[in-house]
């Protein structure tokens, strides 16, 4: 009987990005639907946004290295996270730690797929994972924002939003950071402080210039592929 062929590497770090895709999916889409429900049901929140740091711990731990890296920024913050709701004075660490974690996520994929020679599932996968990541962190510091200087964002026509927190639950800041990131910019979450604009004004310039970086290296990986497959 002969034995099964091993998974490759690149196997591996496409189930990886695949996971990790799932649970950005589940915020960005998900978790929207959850402030309809009774707020019995808010620590399902809480539960989607945990799984997300497990699945982003397994994307990036390729040694033990960085899996401790990974688990030292991770679990305070997500014990913060569920603790956050109880002690409002911990609402600025949980924010603060989640986006170093988003950020050294994004450094680690972008350096993995940067080395990449070849355009390939993978390459697509963490390419579409860092800009969401991007997304994602760009939300929470919203959140950070308006936590320390309340109604820096506003509902068109309805005033303030409610809160960073319950903001971030129902998908408010995350919706408007997409909408930024992807310059469509509806107009029915405006940026009042200056801080929000001027945050707002670079997630808007990140967005269009990885789109533009990315989507040059894949051109540049594909045109030198065919050329080795010519020679």
């Amino acid at each position: 009987m002969t034995n099964p062929a091993p998974t490759r590497p690149s196997d591996d770090r496409v189930a990886r990005y695949s996971v990790l895709l799932v649970g950005l999916a589940l915020v960005l889409f998900a978790v929207p639907f959850l402030s309809e429900l009774p707020p019995d049901w808010v620590p399902l929140f809480e539960l989607i946004f945990s799984a997300l740091f497990l699945a982003g711990i397994w994307a990036v731990s390729r040694s033990p290295r960085s899996l401790a890296i990974g688990l030292t920024l991770a679990l305070p913050a997500v014990g913060l996270e569920w603790f956050a709701a109880e002690h409002p004075q911990l609402v600025l660490a949980a924010f603060l730690l989640q986006d170093i974690f988003f950020l050294y996520m994004i450094v680690l994929i972008l350096r993995t797929i940067l080395r990449e020679r070849t355009v390939s599932l993978e390459t697509i996968l963490g390419g579409v994972a860092v800009f969401l990541l991007i997304g994602i962190s760009f939300a929470l510091l919203y959140g950070h924002l308006e936590y320390t200087a309340p109604g820096s964002f506003a509902y068109a026509g309805q005033g303030a939003i409610p809160g960073a927190s319950r903001a971030l639950r129902e998908g408010s800041l995350v919706y408007f950071s997409f909408i930024t990131l992807t310059t469509l910019g509806y107009g029915d979450i405006t940026p009042v402080s200056s801080g929000a604009r001027a945050l707002a004004t670079l997630e808007a310039v990140v967005g269009q210039l990885y789109v533009a970086i990315f989507v040059a290296r894949l051109v540049g990986m594909y045109l030198t592929a065919s050329r080795r497959s010519d020679d």
